[in-house]
């Protein structure tokens, strides 16, 4: 099979799961729908008001603006790994995430300490003024200095300041081993998750000297199991060609988003 029809069909299956997915958006919800329910809504010729209004006002608006916001966060991946040249550089590179995220945090303290109550267009104004903030300071800086390893640590700098790296130190660190100290994908990732790991072992220990304590058979096969699957992805991803670990972790991407959604819809 040649590569131009192999990318066929890839964009067919992909366009034809969009398709499903949007349509049982449509169908599922807290509040049960016949399809001829949702098809009546949609050609205007619903007499039900509950299930128009639930449709045309609800779950239409949202499947479409999840389409819209999915197609915009890859086409912005993709500008961002084409102009680093890097296959995981993303939007907290150039800070652009922690200076939307400290933009939104101010905004709310100032709402709230003088006792009032900030919209959402309020909180999106604050996110899109404080990323435009950011990026404005990585492209003054780009427009002085033009090695790129520069403009990451830039990035890196404003997300220290703005967010103090938080629960994204990993990915952070990940894109200091990649794009600065120019290391190997796979070395990268087993130097950030080892370092990530005594991160995670003192945040565990404070966890447990205040009192909570889990369940200790749930612990123990946490735990094994931890090992059991670090080593078999530590053997598959020393062994694998770059290609075929990142397609690899797509795919688990992509079974993990599915099982989340089973578990959510049996639930409900």
């Amino acid at each position: 099979m040649t590569t131009t029809r192999r990318l066929s069909l890839a964009y067919l299956a992909l366009t034809a799961g969009v398709a499903v997915l949007f349509a049982l958006n449509l169908f599922w919800g807290s509040v049960s729908l016949t399809p001829g329910a949702v098809a009546a809504a949609l050609l205007g010729r619903g007499e039900d008001a509950l299930a128009v209004g639930i449709v045309l006002q609800l779950r239409l608006p949202r499947a479409v603006m999840v389409v819209l916001l999915g197609a915009a966060l890859s086409a912005a991946g993709y500008l961002l790994q084409t102009f680093f040249a890097n296959p995981i550089a993303g939007p907290f590179v150039m800070g652009v995430s922690s200076g939307a995220k400290l933009a939104v945090a101010l905004t709310m303290v100032v709402f709230l300490d003088r006792g009032m109550l900030t919209s959402s267009a309020t909180m999106i104004a604050a996110a899109f003024a404080g990323a435009m903030a950011a990026m404005a300071f990585v492209l003054s800086v780009a427009r002085r200095v033009h090695r790129m390893s520069i403009l990451v640590i830039c990035g890196v700098m404003i997300g220290f300041i703005c967010g103090f790296v938080g629960a994204g130190g990993g990915m952070m660190m990940l894109l200091i081993l990649t794009s600065v100290l120019g290391y190997e994908l796979k070395t990268a990732v087993g130097t950030s998750v080892f370092i990530m790991a005594f991160t995670a072992l003192t945040g565990a220990v404070s966890h447990f000297a205040i009192g909570g304590m889990p369940d200790p058979l749930t612990w123990v096969l946490c735990v094994i199991f931890t090992l059991i699957w670090a080593r078999i992805a530590a053997v598959f991803a020393n062994k694998a060609q770059p290609k075929t670990l990142n397609r690899a972790t797509g795919i688990v991407l992509v079974v993990l988003g599915a099982v989340i959604m089973g578990f959510q819809l049996l639930h409900k």
